[in-house]
């Protein structure tokens, strides 16, 4: 089992703290309301072993990422910037995205925004609802 390493990434403007494990593809994990990147430790685990490069960020807002004060800073624009911010810090040119909960409308809207970067989606507990 690979071990799960954390670090701080620069991205976006802001700091955000990374878990993550494995070497090969990029799988993107976003976790949900209100919860972290340790609601994916399981994954991260089962991915890795896999032979995937397994990362879940603690969102913009979240555990030990920055939190902005200004609401305007959390639109969806700033978070899938943020999510295709951690493809290209890690030095990744493409990855699959995958949410859980609020983290699925980040990666719709990721795949949709920054489709050179997401290739894949993966959505959970929240089904589409395309454009309000």
């Amino acid at each position: 089992m690979a071990e799960i390493q954390h670090r701080t990434i620069t991205v976006n403007g802001i700091t955000m703290h990374i878990a993550e494990a494995g070497e090969g593809p990029m799988v993107l994990l976003l976790h949900g309301f209100p919860e972290c990147w340790y609601s994916w430790r399981h994954q991260l685990a089962s991915l890795s072993d896999a032979g995937y490069h397994v990362v879940a960020p603690d969102q913009r807002g979240y555990g030990l990422t920055d939190a902005p004060d200004a609401v305007k800073d959390y639109d969806i624009i700033h978070l899938t910037d943020d999510a295709a911010g951690v493809v290209t810090a890690l030095g990744e040119e493409k990855a699959v995205i995958v949410g859980h909960d609020w983290g699925s409308a980040v990666a719709w809207n990721g795949a949709l925004l920054h489709p050179e970067t997401f290739h894949s989606v993966i959505t959970m507990s929240v089904p589409y609802s395309g454009r309000a």
